[in-house]
């Protein structure tokens, strides 16, 4: 195998990999199945978000709910006790501690306590669309146990940590659904997450780590899947998105990325391992395509800009395209001082 062949391959197979795997779900017809009788529980934990509560009840007012689904917030020990006036269909949970590890013990409390065969998941700071519900229910079909929806984060200022956490997200969205549409599902986010109670229930809940801060969406999407390879579908519909705000420093954005990192130790799938292994070879193709060959280097710019501006077009969010170029070459070097920052932990006493 010649040298520029062996590089071709490592540059591009994870990139076709991943945005096959999105195009496959983009194309791919639904199976005759739909959730629609089915009631959904939307569980939103939360601790001393002040600034976040009343967008958030905004929020719950604006998106579009069907018989017998409603929203159950779960204060995990805010300091600030929130007496709001709630709709009919939203419940409020508070619990008094707050100990580690206790998003899942919110969680946990809060499916105990519904009736809903399908939980939905979600954060105080995100915004959706109104009919963001009866998108991600259509993303069942008759194997789904899971559904991963699309979350991509907006930059709210003008900081450069902000516009590049932006730009990170969407190729974040592209191997999120890319993987699950190949059916070796890496990643998904609680912020925008429906599942069955009943697959929930098969796997324990969040027993088998319910000591680890983080991973109620990562962990609990292996659990599943391990226990059937065809339950994780993924709705990439653009009334399924989410938008959340981009961190505005860099120790926060350091930080959120060890969390999420430390998700990934978990993998113990050949395939999964090896499609991991794929997509980091393409993150750093640009070093080596640098020295050995600058007209790969150009095709694989060139096609990965196409792919995000189609994909920015999709979803309706703005590209910097300015800062493309430059976030390319250099985001590889970001993950070298990772391990100088500490776990982070959700929303600490």
């Amino acid at each position: 195998m010649s040298s520029n062949l062996l590089l071709l391959l490592l540059s591009f197979s994870g990139f076709t990999l991943v945005v096959g795997g999105f195009l496959r779900l983009r194309f791919r017809k639904q199976i005759g199945y739909t959730s629609d009788n089915e009631s959904v529980t939307v569980i939103l934990p939360f601790r001393d978000e002040a600034m976040f509560l009343e967008p958030m009840l905004q929020r719950i007012n604006s998106t579009i709910l069907q018989n017998g689904d409603r929203w159950m917030l779960v204060d995990d020990g805010s300091l600030q006790i929130w007496t709001p006036k709630l709709p009919q269909n939203v419940s409020l949970i508070r619990l008094e501690t707050q100990a580690e590890g206790s998003k899942k013990k919110a969680l946990t409390e809060a499916i105990s306590r519904t009736n809903s065969s399908i939980v939905c998941t979600t954060d105080a700071d995100v915004l959706n669309h109104a009919g963001w519900i009866h998108a991600m229910r259509n993303g069942f079909n008759s194997e789904s146990k899971m559904v991963i929806g699309p979350v991509l984060m907006t930059s709210s200022s003008n900081s450069l940590v902000s516009k590049v956490a932006a730009l990170e997200s969407l190729a974040l969205l592209t191997v999120t659904l890319g993987s699950t549409g190949i059916n070796l599902p890496l990643m998904c986010s609680g912020a925008n997450l429906m599942f069955r109670r009943s697959a929930w229930n098969q796997v324990g809940g969040y027993a088998k780590h319910i000591d680890q801060p983080s991973g109620d969406d990562v962990l609990l999407m292996h659990d599943i899947w391990r226990k059937n390879r065809r339950s994780i579908n993924a709705q990439i519909s653009p009334e399924a998105l989410v938008k959340t705000s981009a961190p505005v420093s860099w120790k926060a954005f350091f930080t959120q990325r060890k969390r999420w990192a430390s998700k990934h130790g978990h993998l113990n799938h050949f395939g999964k391992i090896f499609l991991t292994l794929i997509i980091g070879c393409w993150l750093i193709s640009p070093w080596f395509l640098l020295i050995f060959s600058w007209p790969i280097l150009v095709a694989l710019l060139v096609a990965e800009f196409a792919w995000i501006s189609w994909l920015t077009n999709f979803y309706t969010v703005q590209f910097n395209w300015l800062l493309w170029l430059p976030f390319r070459l250099f985001y590889p070097l970001l993950f070298l001082v990772l391990p100088f920052f500490p776990p982070g932990k959700w929303k600490p006493a």
